[in-house]
């Protein structure tokens, strides 16, 4: 027992001050990032032009940061040569590249999604067939809230997508379309159909005037578009009466629909 208490003993004689002032720099350090990620919160907080989602990730990545250079200066401190210390760092970063390829591969594009910023959150989106509001852009997720639940698009995913932005644009246009017969006189179907769509309540009067279009002859009959652009948020109250009110509206006025009234086509522009 001795013996071992003598060789501490030495080893502390010997290396005593480079234990001390290694510790004094692990401290000392600790202090200064804790000032320094202050400094940096304030200054996020402060900023206007950089998402509300991106702030913990800088934060984070900023941590990261400054505790590997503390850690390089620590272990060059206690001895350890800069070459062993980029062979360990690499040897670990290769291993984790290995082992969370998918990981790393979202974490990359979610903070280029970040970054580009296609959308953000609050935005009504429509991504790889999928609609909703965006929720949250995380490093791994998207989060989207649907009609009936929550969807987590992988990043990967997210980013080669088609991406349709509606809140990028002002009012939301829905082209519905329908068949009439051949027998019935155009001039009434559209007074019919406008009719139809100005009674569904969210339709407003501060909307663009809705328009009733012929796009087609078929075997079956007259192919028309009851054209609308209507503002986002009133989008999905507006699509699930539209078809109700046009029904209603053909079955009062006698109208005769060979084909039954089409899905709403989504168009994210103003055409």
């Amino acid at each position: 027992m001795e013996k071992y208490i003598e060789v501490i003993n030495e080893y502390f004689v010997e290396n005593g001050a480079t234990l001390f002032g290694t510790l004094a720099i692990l401290v000392f350090g600790i202090i200064i990032i804790n000032l320094i990620m202050a400094v940096v919160r304030k200054w996020l907080k402060k900023q206007t032009k950089i998402d509300r989602i991106a702030i913990p990730y800088i934060r984070s990545s900023v941590k990261i940061i400054l505790y590997t250079i503390l850690f390089v200066s620590v272990a060059t401190r206690l001895g350890f040569s800069m070459t062993s210390l980029i062979t360990i760092l690499g040897a670990v970063g290769l291993a984790l590249s290995l082992a969370l390829q998918n990981s790393l591969s979202n974490m990359a594009n979610g903070i280029f999604l970040m970054l580009s910023k296609p959308f953000v959150r609050g935005d009504s989106v429509s991504i790889g067939g999928v609609d909703g509001v965006v929720e949250s852009i995380g490093l791994i997720y998207t989060k989207l809230k649907t009609a009936n639940e929550e969807v987590l698009i992988p990043n990967s995913d997210v980013a080669s997508a088609k991406i349709s932005c509606v809140s990028a644009v002002p009012l939301r246009r829905c082209d519905i379309a329908f068949t009439v017969s051949h027998r019935e006189d155009i001039g009434r179907v559209r007074t019919a159909a406008l009719s139809a769509v100005e009674n569904v309540a969210a339709f407003s009067r501060e909307d663009p005037p809705a328009e009733v279009i012929v796009t087609g002859l078929a075997p079956n009959g007259v192919e028309m578009i009851v054209r609308v652009q209507i503002k986002p948020e009133n989008y999905w109250p507006f699509r699930n009466s539209a078809f109700e009110e046009l029904k209603k509206a053909f079955d009062r006025e006698g109208i005769f629909t060979p084909g039954s009234v089409s899905q709403v086509t989504l168009l994210k522009d103003n055409l």
